[in-house]
């Protein structure tokens, strides 16, 4: 069983039932991360590439490596998170409803929360590069 996906060039949105209710974004994908805004509890709006450590420390609680060895850290809000290494954001994840702020795919918004409906995610991100299906690896 799968979630589908839809693919961007710098993010993935996954389904959630009818609605997408998982983003990725990944310093993985070419090019860094996504252009997009992210608002945070705290009401402040920022580009995500410039998004800096100490931005999302005054709104999100630092999880502590279970590997001192690790140099990324990683601060969180419920479920969703961001993973620094030496002090550059490599990856976001938001996941629906446990997140408290928003993305915008421009500054001037509309900041949305997820979940959002497909037809949401086209009209304010426009068509993904890709419609796939997410299998998750099976753990024995």
């Amino acid at each position: 069983m799968g979630f589908p996906e839809a693919n961007y060039p710098k993010m993935v949105f996954w389904e959630n039932s009818s609605e997408v209710g998982f983003v990725e974004f990944n310093t993985s994908k070419p090019a860094g991360l996504a252009e997009v805004y992210v608002e945070f509890p705290d009401g402040s709006r920022h580009f995500l590439p410039d998004v800096t450590e100490d931005v999302v420390a005054k709104n999100l609680e630092k999880m502590i490596s279970v590997d001192p060895n690790t140099p990324d850290t990683t601060y969180r809000d419920g479920l969703s998170r961001f993973v620094f290494k030496d002090g550059k954001l490599q990856r976001l994840k938001i996941e629906a409803g446990l997140a408290t702020w928003k993305i915008a795919a421009k500054e001037e918004g509309p900041y949305l929360a997820l979940p959002i409906s497909k037809a949401d995610l086209v009209k304010h991100f426009g068509e993904p590069d890709s419609w796939d299906v997410y299998v998750p690896p099976r753990v024995p």
